[in-house]
């Protein structure tokens, strides 16, 4: 159940689906936000519709069981569903290039300015080459140093507001679940909590959410080892290792760890298990942190079966 969940969020955050698609700092490799997805503006038909209102139903149960679906969306598209506003920082956070592109003229002499901006008129075209008019008969309003401002401004508040039918739409799922009333007293970072869990897994969080079982405590030779080596991973194999053990990929979730016994003298000769219905890890007692990692990694970016419960630890050695 709970990898369906991370299935869900990988699936919509790939070309299956078309409701979710890389903001422009991700497709262009730019700004400090570059891994994030925003809603398709063109995903505009009744069917599209419904699936936006589809996924705002599923936030919803997110919300209710505390599942999470693991999305990278921006705090615009959050502040538009609890109603915050949004500013110069949001537009940054999903296209870095045209906010400077709007400072930079903004900053322009009137020299520079009109040669840049000659038959420019208070319109914008998007990727499909539709164009809509910024302010009433914008184009027949033409660009000048003199209304620049204005012009910068509108431009801003047209890029904000792009996606908001779509936005609209899954908040219009998620209202059918959660009251629209328990949104008012939810900051936007509240609610992306609540969907989404935490975007990074850090150590101390996950060390914090851990138990352990046996003759394991924190304190163990084979925990210190293990947090070394869980220390030294990226943030990505983190998430990994913390799908592989729970089926999701995001904290908040507690996990145990139990030591794990092979049936052959050498324990370096096997692999750790995880049981995903009880969220643990089975590890065996490796002989160095080296060789740790090494199965460790195996085994998150390795490991097809959703839940190893029904197999033998046997059956989880490395060639």
């Amino acid at each position: 159940y709970r990898e369906a969940f991370s299935v869900m969020g990988d699936e919509l955050m790939s070309d299956a689906l078309a409701l979710l698609v890389p903001s422009q700092n991700n497709a262009q490799n730019l700004g400090q936000d570059r891994d994030l997805y925003t809603v398709n503006p063109a995903a505009a038909s009744g069917p599209e519709l419904s699936m936006y209102r589809f996924l705002g139903s599923l936030f919803g149960l997110c919300v209710h069981t505390w599942e999470r679906l693991p999305l990278r969306l921006p705090p615009l598209f959050w502040k538009r569903l609890v109603g915050a506003a949004v500013g110069e920082a949001d537009l940054a956070a999903v296209d870095a290039a045209k906010l400077k592109c709007l400072r930079d003229m903004r900053a322009m002499g009137p020299e520079d300015f009109n040669f840049c901006f000659e038959d420019t008129f208070f319109v914008v075209e998007d990727d499909r080459g539709t164009q809509t008019e910024l302010v009433p008969g914008g184009a027949h309003i033409p660009l000048t140093w003199s209304n620049r401002e204005e012009y910068a401004q509108r431009l801003q508040e047209h890029l904000l507001g792009t996606g908001r039918a779509q936005i609209e739409a899954v908040r219009q799922g998620l209202v059918a679940v959660v009251p629209e009333t328990a949104l008012d007293f939810l900051t936007w970072q509240d609610l992306e909590y609540k969907v989404c869990g935490l975007p990074e897994v850090a150590v101390d969080c996950l060390k914090a959410s851990t138990s352990y079982e046996g003759e394991l405590t924190e304190t163990h030779p084979l925990m210190d080892m293990f947090w070394s080596v869980v220390g030294g991973m990226s943030s990505a194999d983190r998430s990994r290792l913390l799908r592989f053990i729970t089926g999701r990929s995001r904290l908040p979730v507690q996990i145990r760890i139990e030591r794990s016994y092979g049936n052959s003298g050498n324990e370096d000769d096997y692999l750790p298990t995880s049981h995903t219905c009880g969220n643990s890890l089975d590890l065996p007692s490796y002989s160095s942190a080296e060789v740790m990692r090494r199965k460790l990694l195996y085994a998150i970016y390795n490991c097809s079966a959703i839940d190893t419960d029904n197999d033998n630890v046997e059956d989880f050695v490395e060639d």
